[in-house]
This record gives structure tokens, sequence and C-alpha cells, in this order.
């Protein structure tokens, strides 16, 4: 199953860890837009950020299963002045499907992002340059690296369909021809979102999703939920922590035990984005919000190595959620932790130096 391939990397990249400082993480064709050749490693104070937008649909057609699909673009971007150093697209998509019953009828597991898929994406043969998918996104990448962000945001384009606006820089269209929109969004969050950090040495993003579907019953509605998970991770030249921003985008869509929209097929503010109308403060043990929480934990991570990232004491709560057991993490997070853990290990290991 894709998903514990998924986890099996993730084990694996964290025997490696104990290298990522002074070694450099450009063997993947995740990191590969952005790595640089065998120059010494420096330390740098940029700006550093991460966003994400997301698309849902549902799609019913006569005859077959209605699916419910959620896009989720994110970006991570580093920034010199308004220069982007670095900067990492991907995008978790993914569908859940359901019958005129409001019986789910897809697998229910963890996907892979397009860039995860790698050749197994399938736009190669279809691509009138015959490239995949990542390696589109990574000519994005290596293009958009050195320019200001408004060259990118206002990147020439031309209307391929009705769903994608295509680049129309000669440049970038020999290495680019898919849909670019949701990436200059991404990129505006991210560069929105973006703060000032010290001694950054190398930059790691990640995106991980849990996919679900629940069955409509006569009492309650279906759901197909996807959250997706992302970060950006900023370390030193010893390769510790100095700087996390994670986030949660989680869209669902309803139906009814006759397989018809429950309400309507829209896109939510992330986690993140809610701030206090997330509303777990009032149900916290420890009286803070969603963000609070999350800000926390991103702060925890500051200083430490994957391995000690990784290493986290847990426990599981009554609720059945890998939480925290480090007394000093506690103090500020009590919410399920495992996504956040997973995605910053992730990153860690998918960390590129900075050119």
């Amino acid at each position: 199953m894709e998903g514990n391939l998924k986890m099996k990397k993730i084990l694996t990249t964290l025997c490696a860890v104990a290298m990522l400082a002074g070694c450099t993480a450009g063997g993947s064709k995740k990191s590969s837009a952005n790595t640089t050749s065998t120059k010494e490693e420096t330390a740098a104070t940029v700006m550093v950020g991460t966003g994400s937008v997301t698309n849902v649909a549902n799609k019913a057609s006569e005859g077959a299963d209605t699916t419910a699909k959620f896009d989720t673009t994110f970006a991570s971007v580093v920034l010199e002045g308004n220069v982007i150093k670095y900067v990492y697209f991907d995008v978790a998509q993914d569908k859940v499907t359901y019958d005129a019953t409001g019986h789910v009828t897809s697998d229910k597991t963890t996907s892979m992002s397009k860039k995860d898929l790698g050749d197994n994406y399938g736009m190669k043969d279809k691509s009138s340059i015959k490239k995949e998918w990542y390696e589109q996104v990574e000519a994005l990448e290596k293009w958009a690296v050195g320019k200001t962000v408004e060259e990118v945001l206002n990147m020439p384009t031309t209307q391929k369909d009705e769903k994608h606006t295509v680049p129309a820089d000669k440049d970038l269209m020999t290495g680019c021809t898919i849909g670019v929109t949701g990436f200059q969004q991404a990129l505006d969050k991210a560069v929105k979102n973006a703060v000032e950090v010290k001694d950054v040495a190398s930059v790691g993003s990640a995106i991980l999703t849990d996919v679900s579907g629940k069955d409509a019953t006569a009492e309650k509605s279906g759901e197909a939920k996807a959250s997706s998970t992302y970060g950006v991770v900023a370390l030193d030249k010893d390769g510790k922590v100095v700087f996390t921003q994670t986030d949660v985008a989680q869209n669902a869509v309803k139906f009814t035990t006759a397989g018809a929209l429950d309400g309507e097929a829209m896109a939510v503010p992330t986690k993140a984005e809610k701030k206090d109308e997330y509303g777990m403060k009032k149900a916290s043990a420890i009286g803070k919000e969603w963000f609070e929480q999350n800000q926390a934990f991103d702060e925890w991570t500051v200083g430490k190595t994957s391995n000690e990232i990784s290493g986290m004491e847990v426990t599981t709560n009554e609720a059945g959620k890998t939480v925290t057991a480090d007394k000093d993490l506690m103090t500020g997070c009590t919410m399920g932790v495992d996504s956040l853990q997973k995605v910053t290990v992730t990153a860690i290991a998918d960390a590129a130096k900075l050119n």
C-alpha cells in the first residue's frame, strides 16, 4: 500500500539524519531544484514561510460513484529581501468516492503527494514537452529562484483552457507547461506568513495527507475528509532546527444516505488560519486554541535534531490520539502531534542547502 511505502521512506531517511550536517540534501527528485554544489555551507538571516490553498469539488456522474476531490497546493519560501532564495511547491490531490446509498467505496488510507508519486503520476506521455509532473514543478522552482516575489506572481501567462493558466515565459515554457495559478496563490500566502530567521544553512519542506470516509446513516451524514499537514523547517550548519512552521488544511464533504451532497463542497481556512474560530480552547485541558498549541509545537522543535523530534516521548490519550509526554511541551500542547511530528521529520530529511 502507498501509505506503507511512505512510512518506510520516512523511517529509512531517519537513519541517515546524522549525516545532514555538512552534507548536500540533493539526491531526491523532491529537492533537486533547490540543491547547490559542494560550496562551503554558510548561515544567513532570511525570511521563511509556508502557506497553502485548497480546492474542493464534488462530482456526481450518472451511472458511477460520486467523487469528493480535495486539491491542496502548498508552497514554502525563503526570501533575502524580496528575492527568492528557495521555493518549494507540491500538491496533495485526494479523492473519496461514495455511492447512491451514501456508502464510501474508496480505500481509506494515507495518500501520496504529486511529487512523492514521481514517475507514477503519469503525466509524461500526455505532456507536450514529455516531462513528468515533478519535473515540471521543479523547473518552475528553479526558474523562480533569484527572482523577486512580484516577478513570480506576475509572470507572463496564457489561458490554456477553462481550468488552466499556464506559463508564457519562453524560458520557463521549455520545462513547465502545467497550470501555475495555485502555485502563485500558495506562494503569496507563504510570503505573507514569512518571519525573520537567523543562522539558516538549509531548508526542507513536506506535506503528508490522511484521507478518510464515513458512511452516511439515518442519524448522521456521511463524510469524505482530507487532512493535509505541511510545513517548512530551517536548519543551522550543524543540522539543528532554527525554525519550524507547520499547519493543517482539513476539508470535508458531507453526503446523505441517498448519495446526495449535504451542504456545500467548498474549502475552509486552514486550522492555523481559523485562529479562535477553530473552537479547541473550551475543550482544551490547558485552555489553548489549536493555533496556540501548534505554535508551541513549532517552537519546541527549535534547537533539536531530527532524532530528538522523532524520539519525542508520547502517550495515547483517552480519545486514542497520540499526544506528547514531554514535560516542556505538555505545558503548551496537549493535542495530537503525530502528523506534525512526521511532517517535520520528513522536511528535515529533504533539507537542501541555500544557494
